[in-house]
């Protein structure tokens, strides 16, 4: 036989349609087993059910938590770029407070070389003018 005809027949005569969804949550079957006080409790603590003890579609609210986790992230990163852009503040600040005073006491230290420089060159030549002058006429008496 030419099972390969018989397979290609078959495979066509299929109609491709999506199976159901087996939701557990809403099988009749398990009403007992999901209505025990161990489930309730253990349902309620992973957030499973609202408040009037209905089970939550999570398939259904999931791009909202979506939507919200990532709302939080993002409050969450512009708090934390608030914080390292106040602490990069502070620290320019600190920065730019050290640079100030270290020009100043650049300058004042090329104040005092320029002054000490003026009161040497003043003594040099107060005593180049002393000892290059012309002697006073001495009187001869006679």
């Amino acid at each position: 036989p030419n099972w390969g005809r018989h397979v290609r027949e078959w495979s066509d005569s299929v109609s491709k349609c999506p199976l159901p969804q087996y939701d557990p949550k809403r099988d009749a079957s398990l009403v007992i087993f999901w209505s025990s006080a161990v489930r309730r409790n253990h349902l309620n603590k992973i957030g499973v059910l609202d408040n009037t003890g209905a089970v939550i579609d999570m398939d259904r609210f999931r791009r909202r938590y979506h939507v919200i986790q990532n709302e939080l992230k993002q409050a969450e990163q512009v708090e934390r770029d608030r914080a390292y852009d106040h602490e990069r503040s502070e620290v320019e600040k600190i920065v730019a407070a050290r640079r100030i005073a270290a020009q100043e006491r650049r300058m004042t230290g090329l104040r005092n070389a320029k002054e000490e420089r003026r009161r040497r060159q003043m003594d040099l030549s107060q005593s180049f003018s002393r000892a290059f002058s012309t002697p006073s006429v001495l009187h001869v008496s006679g």
